[in-house]
């Protein structure tokens, strides 16, 4: 197919297929990334993919549960999870149609998400790259991916912390994540580019509020530097290391005083599914937001869905006002919350409010 491996990388080619392995990779330990010859299709990806998907796998192994389908970013995939000489092992399906072709492939990794994470940030990245796939940020609904537990956000008074002069914009990256029952994903995530020349990565609070100073001695792994060359940007991190974002989007502020209308959720959650285990935790956030400037809220968990909350809870329900990247709610009980916002940049149909990702119930 004359494509190589990612650096470092061992590969071998087999008939069409080109599999390859990370480098140092213990010998107790599997990940294999094995990429296919392009196909054509008539039917669907999603259709496509699961077809292959269901046939491939009865040959690998016992099933140990059933094939997951996600779409959180440019790449479909199918996850599932077998049995192979009593050993739990990951087996997740790729796939992107590009030009009329039908580009995929398989990752066999061990059920062990420390273990695989890495590898499959580079494979996913490499068939990104490879199948030549569209980079528009997705509509579809994101899944807020697992995160180190970390220190709670320093705070200014309202509007005491940076301002629009500092800067530079939201960036989105696309990165790999876990979502609900523990399902590949990915995902953009935001950032928050000052325009002397640092970054803050997730944040989660209005920029106008976040105390910087503090910021950065109490969280300093959040912080890090940029530098843009050409349609590139390079990361460097807090600790030194550097990355090159291929796939990135700069989000859109908010209006001053710009109205939304209709519901939007945002689904969250974590468990172990997609290892052959059997825990799924999910929770659902929803707003509905009215052209009155009113809003009222709902949140559950389990993974059903509720009636939301009629305008009249106090608790959860009142105004609301946008403005750049803060959206302010004024509850009825007089509580007001200052609240992290920015939209995706193809559409107001999806957007961030604190450190998650609401999309339309329509969709």
């Amino acid at each position: 197919m004359g494509q190589t491996s990612p650096s470092g990388w061992s590969s071998r080619q087999q008939g069409t297929t080109l599999e390859m392995s990370p480098p140092n990779l213990p010998t107790n330990r599997i990940f294999l990334y094995s990429l296919y010859r392009p196909e054509a299709s008539k039917t669907s990806t999603q259709s496509w993919l699961k077809n292959k998907a269901e046939t491939d796998l009865s040959t690998l192994g016992k099933q140990a549960r059933p094939l997951q389908y996600n779409h959180t970013g440019p790449i479909q995939n199918f996850t599932g999870a077998i049995m192979n000489q009593g050993k739990a092992q990951v087996v997740t399906y790729m796939a992107a149609e590009q030009d009329g072709q039908i580009h995929w492939a398989r990752i066999i990794t061990d059920a062990d998400p420390k273990f695989f994470k890495p590898y499959l940030t580079e494979a996913i990245k490499h068939f990104t790259t490879v199948s030549k796939v569209s980079t528009t940020a997705s509509k579809s609904k994101p899944e807020k991916r697992a995160r180190y537990k970390r220190p709670e956000t320093p705070l200014t008074a309202p509007g005491k912390g940076l301002t629009e002069a500092q800067i530079q914009g939201i960036y989105m990256h696309l990165e790999t994540g876990f979502g609900v029952g523990g399902f590949v994903t990915q995902n953009y995530e935001a950032y928050l580019f000052l325009k002397d020349g640092t970054v803050y990565e997730y944040p989660d609070v209005p920029p106008y509020d976040l105390d910087v100073p503090a910021s950065r001695q109490i969280e300093p792994k959040r912080w890090g530097r940029w530098k843009k060359q050409g349609s590139q940007l390079r990361i460097q991190e807090s600790d030194g290391k550097t990355s090159d974002w291929e796939h990135w989007h700069v989000a859109v502020a908010a209006k001053p005083g710009e109205k939304l209308s209709g519901s939007f959720k945002s689904i969250s959650g974590g468990g172990n599914v997609a290892l052959g285990g059997s825990s799924v935790v999910v929770s659902m956030k929803r707003i509905t937001f009215l052209p009155n400037g009113q809003f009222r809220l709902a949140s559950t968990g389990g993974g059903s869905d509720a009636n939301v909350s009629a305008y009249s809870n106090k608790d959860l329900a009142g105004t609301y006002q946008l403005d750049q990247y803060v959206i302010t709610l004024k509850f009825n009980n007089g509580q007001v919350e200052r609240r992290f916002f920015y939209f995706y940049p193809d559409s107001k149909d999806t957007f961030g409010m604190g450190g998650s990702v609401f999309v339309s119930v329509d969709q």
